[in-house]
């Protein structure tokens, strides 16, 4: 695992951390955001998407009705 990756599943084992906030301007999800990463940065990418699923991120939530879920791409 990358450095980068691992500082953030440090992170996302704090208690009561909050895994699927909203993006007010676009109405993404982090996991939206990982996906979307992972299409040019496929293996960093690609270890977000599983570290955020991993603590708990929804895969199917839907916080933007023009965008499809992130088990969508």
């Amino acid at each position: 695992m990358l450095v980068a990756g691992y500082v953030m599943d440090e992170l996302l084992d704090l208690e009561g951390l909050e895994v699927d906030p909203v993006n007010i301007i676009e109405a993404d999800t982090p996991l939206h955001k990982a996906v979307y990463f992972a299409k040019s940065e496929k293996t960093l990418g690609l270890e977000v998407v599983k570290l955020l699923v991993d603590a708990g991120a929804d895969p199917r939530y839907v916080s933007n009705p023009v965008r499809p879920s992130p088990r969508h791409h």
